[in-house]
């Protein structure tokens, strides 16, 4: 099953490479990934190609699934600044958590062989600032500095291929069908497949 979607085409000042930020399938995500702020930038992903290689085609005969977004720049800008204060402030909050859990005395561990509660509020930690410090690269390498986004932006359509049998997601860039591994684990299949049916 092919269809089109709306996305942002980033392109970082001074430089040639492309990214496809994405502005329609967050609205098929699973429940569990819906109201997270940096939903649309794990669905973004890199083209194959520069800005001078890409290729514009005509729509064709296959249905297309418009965006709700404005997916301009400051669309995009805003979504990145929105998801990076987000995440700093689960940092922060881990991190106060982590300072208010007690340490458990290394004796009463042989006696109670529980977990250390100052360890798991620590890995917690560790685990969400491990998701700032993608979601900051990522940002970065999209042109995103200081709160501004160094890029230019403009909405674009990009051919997608849904494998029916595997729930896997495809980008079709030139010829170079780019595997979206992000989408197989947070699209939820069985809400954008009547979507895509259905548009026009």
């Amino acid at each position: 099953m092919c269809f089109w979607i709306d996305v942002a085409s980033v392109n970082p000042v001074g430089e040639k490479t492309i990214y496809f930020f994405d502005c329609t399938l967050y609205k098929y995500s699973r429940s569990e990934y819906s109201d997270k702020p940096d939903l649309r930038i794990l669905l973004s992903f890199k083209s194959p190609f520069t800005i001078d290689e890409l290729k514009y085609t005509s729509r064709g005969e296959y249905r297309k699934l418009d965006s709700t977004t404005p997916c301009d720049k400051g669309d995009v800008e805003k979504c990145i600044t929105t998801a990076i204060n987000e995440i700093s402030r689960e940092v922060e909050r881990a991190w106060e958590v982590v300072q208010k859990t007690p340490k458990t005395p290394s004796w009463l561990r042989f006696i109670f062989p529980a977990r250390d509660q100052r360890v798991e509020a620590k890995g917690a930690y560790y685990g969400v600032l491990a998701k700032k410090d993608l979601i900051v690269e990522i940002a970065g390498l999209m042109g995103y500095r200081e709160n501004y986004l160094e890029a230019i932006v403009k909405q674009v359509s990009v051919l997608m291929s849904l494998n029916l049998g595997r729930n896997e997601l495809y980008a079709l860039i030139g010829d170079k069908p780019v595997k979206l591994e992000a989408h197989r684990k947070i699209i939820d299949f069985e809400s954008l497949i009547p979507a895509v049916s259905h548009s026009k």
